[in-house]
């Protein structure tokens, strides 16, 4: 099996050649993360050091922008930040550690309150990262303008934007480009299988788990009565929306106050959504692949589609690959994949009312026939 080439650019410079390569991307995470080492023996006599170890350790540096490529495919824009060196009796060696550019958002606070009234959804986001220089993405229908939203210093913005997309239920993510994504159904575009028998399987485990589902979902927040809000003083009411799973106890019941004010129609949204996701997200795959590619040619990344025959775990059917995990060490170059039912992510706002692709990385997709039967799940 052919070993991808790993680039690392940084400051005008190219480094490749690494030992050890992590590289992690989640349908959930604001920052696709990376993880590369270089380690060469001694050379002899040490005096002659000349390698790569000294190249990398001299040209990398903590904040440093950079670009991650695997086989020319940029999977991630960002920052170094960290640097590691070390040496023993027989080697050294160098690691740098980075994330997405959206990593800034993850860690950065919100410095004064914002008061944002009258704005639609991706406008907020914009604002909120523009300090960061961050563009934002919508794959998405963000719905009709929000009538006011208050960020709120000392919270994140990742927790901020976070908190306003709950409204909508829309996830947040990252591009390839360092760019924030606001997606509805996660979905990638691209489709791939995994089949027990003809795949490169290395490991394969499933678990059904009920234990964080709920019979009855309740979101509870406040709708003003006339006028605008705050602006005019009126009273506000209280606004319910309520969905059901009917596969848990009906004595199970998940209460949510949402924060800041939402419509009926609003509550009722993120009711199902959050009982979707939890039922999608009871039903956890995890297989771990030799290679990085999926045989259509495309890397295995977050937002696939994927089929799964898989008659010793007893799954028929499409699943969504939720998170995934590119690696290279001593066991070779693996892929960890990680699926959910795509009811997880289920949402009927994307903007022409099919998947868009998430993050532009599923050239090559292999195409698969249409779906027969349903997901598989077990319970």
């Amino acid at each position: 099996m052919t070993q991808e080439t790993v680039t690392l650019r940084v400051n005008g410079a190219e480094y490749e050649g690494w030992t050890a390569i992590r590289v992690t991307t989640d349908v959930e995470q604001t920052a696709t993360s990376f993880d590369l080492e270089l380690s060469e023996r001694w050379p002899q006599p040490r005096a002659g050091e000349t390698g790569g170890i000294t190249e990398v350790a001299q040209g990398v540096r903590m904040g440093d922008a950079c670009e991650v490529r695997i086989g020319g495919t940029v999977v991630c824009t960002g920052y170094v930040d960290k640097v590691s060196k070390s040496y023993g009796p027989e080697e050294h060696k160098v690691s740098v550690s980075g994330r997405s550019k959206t990593g800034d958002l993850v860690d950065s606070a919100i410095e004064k309150d914002q008061q944002i009234k009258g704005k639609k959804l991706e406008d907020i986001a914009r604002q909120l990262c523009a300090p960061h220089g961050i563009e934002v993405t919508v794959e998405a229908d963000t719905g009709p303008p929000i009538e006011e939203f208050h960020a709120k210093t000392g919270e994140t913005v990742h927790g901020e934007i976070s908190r306003l997309c709950a409204l909508r239920s829309l996830l947040v993510s990252d591009g390839p480009g360092g760019n924030l994504v606001i997606t509805g159904s996660g979905a990638g575009g691209g489709r791939a299988a995994i089949r027990l028998g003809s795949s490169p399987i290395r490991t394969g485990s499933a678990e059904w788990d009920q234990s964080d589902r709920y019979g009855k979902t309740v979101v509870r927040g406040q709708q003003p009565l006339g006028g605008s809000g705050l602006l005019d003083g009126t009273a506000v009411a209280l606004s319910e929306g309520v969905a059901k799973d009917p596969d848990v106890k009906a004595s199970r019941v998940r209460v949510i106050n949402a924060k800041g004010r939402v419509t009926p129609e609003e509550a009722q949204k993120r009711a199902a959504h959050d009982s979707r996701k939890r039922k999608g997200k009871s039903n956890f795959i995890k297989y771990e692949l030799h290679g990085w590619r999926h045989p259509g040619g495309g890397l295995w990344w977050k937002g696939l589609t994927v089929r799964v025959e898989d008659s010793l775990l007893g799954l028929s059917g499409e699943y969504r690959a939720r998170g995934v995990e590119l690696s290279l060490s001593e066991q070779g170059t693996i892929a960890t994949v990680t699926l959910v039912d795509p009811a997880a992510y289920s949402h009927i706002g994307t903007k022409d009312g099919t998947a868009k692709p998430l993050t532009g990385l599923l050239d090559g997709a292999e195409t698969i026939a249409a779906r027969q039967g349903g997901i598989g799940l077990i319970y």
